[in-house]
């Protein structure tokens, strides 16, 4: 993480691509504490991204990322519950999975989203 400048930081996610940076980009943009996110992919070659992100004080950087990873995690692990529970209703299995809610799916499996 760098932070030079007051309430900014660039913070760089290893093995990650596009899809992940305008992801974190989007979700922050939607935090009224944040006031500037953007991401680029140094290099076609290097798989990482850097975020860069600016707030206005109330929240630390690291801090608003972090929050939105978090939440972003919990977002995907409760949508693939329900699109299992889905398949489940119309075809009478699970998509391999036999597990009791949505926060299972943040250990068993969708963890890596």
């Amino acid at each position: 993480m760098d932070s030079k400048i007051r309430n900014h930081a660039t913070i760089t996610i290893q093995q990650e691509d596009h899809t992940i940076g305008n992801i974190i980009r989007m979700q922050l943009l939607k935090d009224p504490r944040v006031r500037f996110s953007g991401y680029r992919k140094p290099h076609p070659l290097e798989n990482k991204v850097e975020i860069k992100v600016q707030t206005n004080g109330e929240i630390n950087p690291a801090t608003a990322v972090e929050q939105v990873c978090t939440n972003t995690h919990e977002h995907m692990a409760l949508n693939a519950y329900r699109m299992d529970q889905n398949y489940q209703n119309q075809h009478g299995s699970t998509l391999g999975r036999t597990m009791g809610g949505p926060s299972s799916y943040m250990t068993h499996g969708y963890s890596q989203m």
